[in-house]
């Protein structure tokens, strides 16, 4: 734990992705484990969580991707298991395997080991007490059996050969338990789909309103597991029957679609939902009306489901411990939340969230309702962000409430007015905004007022941010008792024009009017002492900052604040555009007081400036960065030092420099891509702005008027973006580690012709990717349909990247691969047949992470990919025999290519004693063109070998193989032929990026084998024309 106390009692999950299980007392278990929830596990000899059929003793054993054993029914491959989980008979008897290395045979129904030899189990309890199993509540715990010492794939039983029915449920949507009975045949077609006793929840809507969605059974007939994934509730239908959301019936029929899932082993749509190492859901890319989230995501972070404007309601499983109140902005058109019932932090009433724990807070209200709402009457406290991007035009707060958060309406365009309960004794409200009950403190303003306001007298205290967002406001009057105008109080008013300040006014904290783009002038008041930082960033219209001239703390120069000896400037008007001279005798510049002058030129910094704060000027990586920005003044000044510093480019007085590059680099945005240079020379891509779909990385790229090369991507440069599609300049050679990781949109990438770092962490749980290409110039990677390998040496190669979103069933991995790398097939989900080629002696220990439950590895016997089929239970299945037979035609071949060149000499013979008035310069041109024919078909040959030793027959394993003939014959044919002996694999450089087809081997075969059919062919015609002769 960070604590670095045990974890007790839990699962933990290792950073490679297995599970494991520590007892009451912190230590590791092993065999089996039977958990509070009703649920047994097998814990491997080392701790390791078993998925996948698993060979016990002398039974099978099947347990589910979650590690739980499936019992009394079927597995998700259609076998029969009995109530201890063993595959049985039809009777339920089960099935015992004769094995000699099984080891220890082990069943359920006592917990005594059978078979001899197998030693009891000491482990802990778990917290599970430990009882005979006809006890439901307390079973007992079986013995641990001895692993085999050579334990073997289970031969997997034969598919049922009659139609197969599933059942399958699903608690979702306005009060209904789905309950279906799917009856599927072997090749998974849906058969039938029937009524498996829904109901509606306790309380729930009308039953009659199930009937409108039966008619979804019918709909998925004939239909298997992808189109059903494809779909998301039932076809259709009037404006007015969609939006008749309490009819339940376009819910009720997604229920039945999740029912059906459930009953075909799949969950709805987990593809669309990103989340993290820590269970929290980062995002949700989908486009459902209805949204179930995934159980086991404990926490929904902010922004998950920001302007997800097609979903209507989202189910929130009891999983779930946090919900970010920003997490459903903007979602125009959620109407509805509920909640697991046993969710223990959250519940949900008419479709609100409120907390269980706290007393009676309402946390969340679905942000797509409108009009008006009054907050129930038992409510005590709103919580923060309550009703954030909420579109209702009114609200009402009852007596109840106590306690109001802050920000609860936040992004509220719509909202004009809130009314208080003249009940509650803490708050009160007048012309729409809410005050506390003596009206001295300012609360809530609604963020859609419009036009202009008068606080009363009565005010002396603002809250921070009270009037944030409103954009419509264009005038205020404010109470001639305040004091302060609080941080970020008007942020956001893009409307509001002008405005008086109170002469009492003594302080403005930080940003207090960012944001105001319309604020043209204002007026420091005579009482003014204190002035934050970044009071007008962003007021991009303001010409002219005022002073009172009864203030005796401020000055203003020009329009410019100074304090009132001229020493301190703090706020340059954003507005103001053109070059600007600081007058003589200024010593320090306040943080931010140029900060967003966007149009901003030369600014001439005297040699009396010895205090420059931090941000004066720009901000690392801001938008607001002015383009001619430039500071001018003296060598070794301290607005040189600044100018290093942030990355600005400097003039000394009386010449020019090129731009300084700071130690940290000097950014340039570039169609939301940021580049940094370091030396003026190469660039870097560091990062790229959310909305960026399409990136084409330049060879070069224009960073404050210096030409550099792109070189290189950073580390995570990309990670969690939104990009699609990104095609990599020919100039960048680097691409650093994790750049492209969690880019679940990522489709296609394009590597340039310079590429020589680009590991398997790069593509990082991007797995909406079908496809990588790569230069034909790259000499360090090339591609195999989309597939991304990189050329050690010669005759070494690595399979790096396979991507998880390719729609291809089977793959054949590359003659010529040595190794696969980690994570290079991770949750390729659509692959169920890999093949290795001989030679493949290394593989990432996460290379299959997340594989298809179906996915087979076939490869030589022996070979590493059958050790790692054995080590991660992925069925095997050897080539051995395919080769074999390879072998023995390709034996043959090889004895009819020998025969070939004698019976071509007879024939050459032949034809020259026929016609003897050809001279013997003519004989020599003829021979030297048969030499050249032989040598290139020799070519050919080798090279058609060396793409493919199966399809070549010219393996020594497969010599060793064949009968004790065919190793005559081939001797002979070794002794009779050169060209066997020169075969090299080093000729197949030259085509091992290009991906050679069958049809292209089949061209080299017709015209370059010695034993191919045309040679045949034209042996038989010469031999036919000497006859005649």
């Amino acid at each position: 734990m960070p604590d670095g106390s045990r974890a007790k009692n839990v699962w933990v999950q290792t950073p490679d992705g297995k599970w494991y299980h520590m007892d009451q007392d912190g230590i590791m278990q092993t065999g089996w484990f039977y958990d509070q929830n009703g649920k047994w596990y097998y814990l491997k000899q080392d701790g390791s969580m078993a998925t996948g059929w698993l060979l016990i003793g002398q039974r099978y054993y099947y347990l589910n991707p979650s590690g739980d054993m499936v019992a009394n029914g079927k597995t998700p491959d259609g076998y029969t298991v009995n109530a201890d989980g063993a595959w049985c008979n039809p009777d339920g008897s089960a099935i015992v395997v004769n094995n000699s290395n099984s080891g220890t045979a082990t069943t359920r129904s006592s917990g005594s080991s059978s078979g001899g030899g197998g030693s009891s189990s000491s482990s802990s309890n778990n917290g599970s007490n430990s009882t005979d199993k006809t006890d439901p509540e307390q079973p007992n715990k079986p013995e641990q059996p001895d692993k085999p010492e050579n334990p073997e794939q289970p031969d997997k039983p034969d598919q049922p050969e009659n139609p197969t029915v599933l059942h399958g449920s699903a608690a979702v949507g306005y009060g209904y338990y789905a309950k279906v009975a799917v009856t599927v045949n072997d090749d998974g077609t849906i058969l039938s789909v029937e009524d498996d006793g829904t109901v509606p929840k306790e309380d729930g809507l009308s039953p009659a309103f199930w009937n409108k969605a039966l008619q979804f059974f019918d709909t998925v007939v004939g239909k298997n597991l992808s189109d059903l994934k494809a779909m998301k509730t039932t076809p259709g239908g009037s404006k007015e029957e969609k939006a008749d959301a309490v009819s339940g019936a376009t819910y009720s029929s997604n229920a039945i679609r999740l029912a059906v899932l459930d009953a075909l082993g799949e969950s709805e749509d987990s593809d669309d939902f990103v989340i993290n190492d820590e269970n929290v859901l980062t995002e949700y890319t989908g486009d459902s009306e209805l949204v179930v989230i995934p159980d086991g995501i404990q926490a929904i972070d902010e922004y998950s489901f920001s302007g997800k404007e097609n979903v209507k309601k989202i189910v929130i499983p009891a999983s779930v411990t946090y919900i970010n109140s920003s997490a459903f902005e903007n979602c125009s058109s959620l109407n509805d939340f509920e909640v697991a019932e046993d969710n223990e932090e959250y519940y949900t009433e008419d479709g609100v969230i409120y907390d269980k724990k706290a007393d009676s807070q309402l946390v969340l209200f679905p942000c797509g309702r409108d009009g008006a709402y009054s907050v129930p009457d038992t409510v005590k406290t709103i919580g923060d962000g309550a009703f954030y991007t909420s579109r209702l035009e009114s609200l009402k707060i009852p007596a109840s409430v106590e306690t109001i958060g802050s920000g609860i309406v936040d992004y509220c365009s719509f909202l004009t007015t809130i009314t208080v309960s003249e009940d509650n004794a803490i708050y009160s409200s007048s012309d729409g905004i809410v005050y506390d009950k003596s009206q001295t403190r300012l609360v809530i303003v609604p963020p859609g007022i419009s036009g202009e306001h008068t606080i009363p007298n009565t005010v002396t205290e603002l809250e921070d941010f009270a009037f944030y967002s409103c954009y419509k406001l264009t005038k205020i009057n404010l109470p001639g008792k305040l004091k302060t105008l609080p941080m970020g109080v008007f942020a956001g008013c893009s409307g509001l024009k002008t405005i008086q300040l109170p002469n009492g006014l003594e302080t403005i904290e930080d940003r207090a009017f960012i944001g105001c783009t319309s604020l043209e002038s204002i007026t420091i008041p005579e009482a003014l002492t204190n002035f934050g930082a970044y009071v007008f960033t962003q007021c991009t219209s303001l010409q002219s900052i005022k002073v009172d001239d009864l203030n005796f703390e401020f000055n203003s120069k020009k329009g410019v604040l100074f304090n009132a000896f001229g020493d301190t400037l703090y706020a340059y008007p954003t507005g103001k555009s053109g070059d600007y001279e600081i007058p003589s005798g200024t010593v320090i510049i306040k943080q931010g007081a140029f900060f967003s002058a966007t149009d901003l030129g030369t600014v001439t910094v005297p040699d009396s400036v010895t205090d420059i704060e931090p941000i004066a000027f720009v901000m690392p990586g801001s938008d607001m960065r002015p383009a001619n920005l430039k500071l001018k003044g003296s060598a070794g000044s301290a607005a040189e030092e600044h100018a290093t510093i942030y990355g600005i480019e400097f003039e000394t007085v009386g010449g020019s420099q090129q731009p300084v590059i700071p130690e940290k680099g000097l950014t340039e945005k570039i169609d939301g891509v940021s580049y940094r240079t370091f030396d003026g020379k190469t660039a870097r891509v560091v990062s790229v702005d959310d909305d960026v779909k399409e990136i084409i990385i330049p060879d070069n790229v224009t960073i404050q008027g210096m030409e550099v090369v792109v070189n290189q991507i950073n580390v995570q440069a990309f990670a969690g973006s939104a990009v699609e599609t990104i095609v990599v300049g020919d100039n960048v050679e680097k691409i650093m580690d994790l750049a492209f990781m969690e880019c679940s949109k990522l489709r296609s990438v394009t590597l340039g012709a310079k590429v020589s770092k680009c590991d398997y962490s790069v593509f990082n749980a991007c797995y909406a990717l079908e496809e990588i290409s790569v230069s034909s110039e790259n000499a360090t990677f090339f591609d195999n349909d989309g597939v991304l390998y990189e050329d050690i040496d010669e005759e070494n190669w690595t399979l790096v990247h396979y991507p998880s979103a390719r729609a291809d069933e089977e793959y054949e991995i590359l003659n010529g691969t040595t190794s696969v790398a980690d994570s290079a097939f991770e949750k390729a989900k659509n692959l169920k047949l890999v093949t290795f080629p001989e030679g493949v002696h290394e593989i990432g220990d996460d290379a299959f992470y997340g594989h298809n439950a179906e996915l087979v590895i076939a490869a030589p016997s022996g070979s590493a990919a059958e050790s790692y089929a054995e080590e991660n239970e992925i069925t095997f299945k050897s080539t051995d025999e395919d080769e074999k037979v390879e072998s023995v035609l390709k034996s043959n071949a090889d004895v009819v290519a020998d025969v070939i060149p004698e019976v071509v000499e007879k024939v050459e013979d032949t034809k020259d004693s026929e016609n003897d008035g050809i001279t013997s310069n003519t004989e020599e041109i003829n021979k030297n063109d048969s030499k050249s024919e032989d040598e290139s078909n020799k070519d050919g040959s080798d090279k058609v070998e060396d793409i493919d030793k199966d399809e070549s027959g010219k393996s020594e394993e497969s010599k060793d193989e064949a009968s004790e003939d065919e190793k005559s014959e081939e001797s002979k044919d070794e002794a009779s032929e050169d060209e066997k002996s020169e075969a090299s694999g080093d000729e197949v450089s030259e085509d091992k990026k290009s991906d050679e087809s069958e049809d292209e081997v089949s061209e080299d075969e017709k015209s370059g084998e010695n034993g191919d059919e045309s040679s045949d062919e034209e042996i038989s015609d010469e031999q036919e024309e000497s006859t005649e002769a």
